[in-house]
């Protein structure tokens, strides 16, 4: 009984793999007809693609956010400001820290103490700047 169920996940698992074009088929022939050769080709973007989709939709995100990355935004005074981050009082009296990278976009020339806009994404409880905007 227990051969039966294997075999029958088994072939799912192959009719699955066909059905989502994550496997192909083809024959070729040569000219002279005397040799039939038969390619089994994997692919691989599309599998990588359907697992991709799959962990989205567990992780409850969204095809326009794959990563489930959202941008943030913040005003604030600069208490600290080096070339790796910079440290934003809010109005809340609440103290961020903020990564920049070599992709933040810079307006102006932010010291501490000057009101800033900073906007920011979360990835893995990691604040990066997109854009700091000195008001």
């Amino acid at each position: 009984m227990f051969r039966i169920i294997l075999v029958l996940i088994l072939v799912g698992l192959i009719a699955l793999a066909f059905y989502l074009g994550w496997v192909h088929i083809t024959t070729s022939t040569s000219q002279d007809q005397s040799e039939r050769n038969v390619t089994l080709s994997i692919n691989q973007g599309k599998i990588k693609n359907s697992v991709d989709a799959l962990r989205g939709k567990g992780e409850g995100k969204n095809a326009e956010n794959p990563k489930g990355i959202t941008e943030t935004k913040i005003q604030g005074k600069v208490q600290s400001i080096s070339s790796g981050e910079i440290k934003v009082k809010t109005g809340s009296d609440q103290m961020v820290t903020i990564a920049i990278g070599r992709e933040t976009e810079m307006q102006g020339n932010p010291a501490p103490g000057d009101a800033v806009t900073v906007s920011y994404t979360t990835a893995d409880n990691r604040h990066v700047a997109t854009s700091i905007r000195k008001e």
